[in-house]
């Protein structure tokens, strides 16, 4: 299938980033293979947070801490992970197909919404993007990034002085 202006996804073999294998739309199964933007991931997000598509009872719902068999909830509800994140409340969704990678998060308190799409894939891109993930959640709700490093006088000192530029 060729769908006009759609970025190439790519996956990492043998430390070289190659176009991802083609995956047939059929094979999604619950991911449903989407093909969004970050606009419209927000549009979507605003229609279902503002009970345009959902009625409130229907979203309460959907938000619902899901009961086990075993008595214990799962933060995981009808489509939407509800978890703390960095001390917040956050209701959140990612998925991935062959190339591609998709998290959404939304902040109800402080109406933070943030969609991340990315077209590369692999377990040490993996975990870069989702490092750079929580460091712009950070920054979205306030928390600090990086804090002090402890440096000795010492190191300080060979820093000190006067700079100019010619």
């Amino acid at each position: 299938i060729i769908v006009p202006n759609r970025i190439p996804g790519y996956s990492k073999q043998d430390s070289i980033f190659e176009n991802a294998p083609y995956q047939s739309p059929s094979l999604g199964f619950a991911c449903g293979d989407l093909l969004s933007t970050v606009g419209d991931l927000f549009k979507w997000n605003k229609a279902v947070f503002q009970q345009v598509l959902l009625g409130k009872n229907m979203l309460d719902s959907a938000l619902a801490p899901v009961k086990l068999k075993n008595g214990n909830y799962s933060s995981y509800s009808l489509g939407w992970m509800n978890q703390i994140i960095f001390g917040k409340r956050c209701s959140r969704h990612d998925g991935s197909v062959m190339g591609f990678g998709a998290e959404i998060r939304y902040f109800p308190e402080k109406d933070i919404f943030m969609a991340f799409l990315v077209n590369g894939r692999s377990q040490e891109t993996d975990a870069r993007t989702m490092k750079v993930i929580n460091q712009v959640t950070q920054l979205a709700i306030g928390k600090p990034v990086l804090s002090e490093i402890p440096m000795p006088a010492a190191i300080l000192q060979q820093y000190t002085g006067i700079f100019a530029l010619n």
